[in-house]
């Protein structure tokens, strides 16, 4: 008798045990399809609602008569460019249609992509003829609407390279409709805004984006491209809403429970997320000293880290010129962790750990130099990874400026607000030397800002660690 009840056991729990693994099985599907839904951009997004008449048409030629009928009809010079950008997001959308019902009319597609940018063109030429700045309600609309179309459009095109990657003309296709657009979004800080104003309105337009795990690192890949095109003192605008965009990231996967970082950590979750594969690594390669993560879930992180980096070196999408530049910007990252070390006071446990860390970031630099000199680019490219989030997270130990605190006015040099060293001294009216770091702080009414310096924080103002930081300000506040 014992026999087939020990069977029977054994039946019970292997179904048991096949079970829960189909369960979990499912419920990955489940999150991946989700993510996916999340993270795609369709017509609706693009706020329109039936793109209409599609290039797989033999009428379409119709709908482009039509929209060169209106164009001779708009005289406004601002209206003109409004309608061009109306045009290229009804491309857009139109594409993100093609992809969802058509997606083997790769011929279509590649149409399609012609007219957008054939479109942009004209877009870009309607910016250039506009004489008024953003100072001028109308042309402040315009932007922030093709600040917020650009937004999407780079997702939407980014999820097209992806889904077409085994189609080169295509891929490229897409990739000149972001360079298009960027060329044409570019123009809003060289003609219409000043540097803080068009920081202002990236921001904004990030922020309004749909909500999802990804969204901080969509943008972030956003303001990279953005920043690449802009002229070098007019970066750190873009480096503000970066680190901002790190920070945000940072606190949303804090905030998940553990089984939902689990499944956000899996390689193919990493993978269908749509943009460079190399910012990805990087990005989450950086993130490692502002996260919070078990010890398992941290290995899991780091095994796709890696998965991912070798299918990118695989498919050949680690290129030279991604490898030399991440090269440079560790090199940059080495040389503000050597300034914070030689600058602080910290304490010896402190100066050790940033010490620790500029050794083992220049180690991996070294690493990636060799690389580099033997051609091997996906390998350089990960060393150099290692090389700038390991500078960059001994930046954020913290550390003392040799002098003491001085009040404004005593010739001293005013603390560093946050845990970014400082990069540049600058004196004042009243002799105060002040660090040239944005300093966030936030006034008794609860209006949160971001300064140039501590030196230009008015009284009665607190600073703070971030303005995104809302326990840190009701604290205050409720003081």
């Amino acid at each position: 008798m014992k026999n087939p009840f020990i069977l029977s056991f054994i039946l019970v729990f292997s179904f048991s045990v096949v079970s829960s693994a189909m369960a979990q099985t499912a419920d990955t599907i489940d999150a991946t399809e989700t993510a996916i839904q999340v993270v795609e951009i369709t017509a609706q997004d693009l706020e329109v609602e039936n793109p209409g008449m599609l290039p797989t048409s033999p009428f379409y030629f119709l709908k482009n008569l039509g929209r060169t009928i209106k164009r001779t009809a708009t005289f406004n010079p601002i209206k003109r460019a409004n309608l061009e950008l109306e045009i290229a997001n009804q491309q857009a959308a139109e594409i993100a249609e093609l992809k969802e019902i058509a997606p083997e009319r790769a011929d279509a597609i590649a149409k399609a992509s012609q007219n957008y940018q054939d479109n942009v063109t004209k877009l870009q030429k309607r910016l250039e003829a506009l004489k008024d700045t953003s100072q001028n309600p109308n042309v402040d609309k315009l932007m922030d609407k093709l600040a917020d179309r650009s937004i999407k459009h780079q997702q939407l095109f980014n999820e097209l390279k992806q889904k077409f990657s085994d189609n080169p003309e295509l891929k490229q296709n897409m990739e000149a409709m972001q360079n298009k657009m960027q060329d044409a979004l570019i123009k809003i800080p060289e003609k219409f805004d000043n540097p803080e104003m068009f920081k202002k309105r990236m921001q904004k337009a990030i922020d309004s984006q749909t909500d999802s795990a990804f969204k901080e690192m969509r943008g972030i890949e956003m303001i990279e491209n953005i920043e690449k095109r802009l002229p070098e003192n007019q970066r750190a605008t873009m480096q503000d809403i970066r680190e901002n965009l790190m920070g945000k990231f940072g606190e949303r996967i804090n905030a998940m429970p553990e089984s939902e970082q689990r499944t956000f950590m899996m390689p193919h979750m990493l993978e269908i997320m749509p943009g460079n594969p190399a910012l990805k690594t990087r990005i989450f390669d950086e993130m490692q000293g502002r996260i919070q993560l078990s010890p398992d879930i941290k290995e899991q992180m780091d095994s796709s880290q890696k998965q991912i980096l070798e299918s990118a070196v695989i498919k050949g999408e680690i290129s030279q010129t991604q490898a030399d530049e991440q090269i440079k910007r560790a090199e940059k990252a080495i040389e503000e962790l050597n300034a914070a070390v030689n600058a602080s006071n910290a304490s010896s446990v402190d100066i050790d750990k940033m010490k620790n860390a500029l050794t083992q970031a220049k180690n991996h630099l070294n690493k990636a130099k060799e690389s580099f000199a033997a051609g091997k680019y996906g390998e350089a490219f990960g060393q150099a990874v290692s090389a700038f989030s390991m500078a960059k997270n001994g930046l954020r130990i913290p550390f003392h400026l040799p002098m003491p605190m001085s009040e404004p006015g005593s010739g001293g040099i005013m603390p560093q607000p946050s845990l970014l060293p400082p990069k540049i001294f600058s004196t004042s009216s009243n002799g105060t030397v002040c660090i040239q770091v944005i300093t966030p702080a936030v006034s008794l009414d609860g209006i949160c800002k971001n300064f140039p310096t501590p030196c230009d924080v008015p009284m009665g103002w607190k600073r703070v660690n971030s303005c995104n930081n809302i326990l840190e300000i009701d604290s205050f506040l409720n003081y």
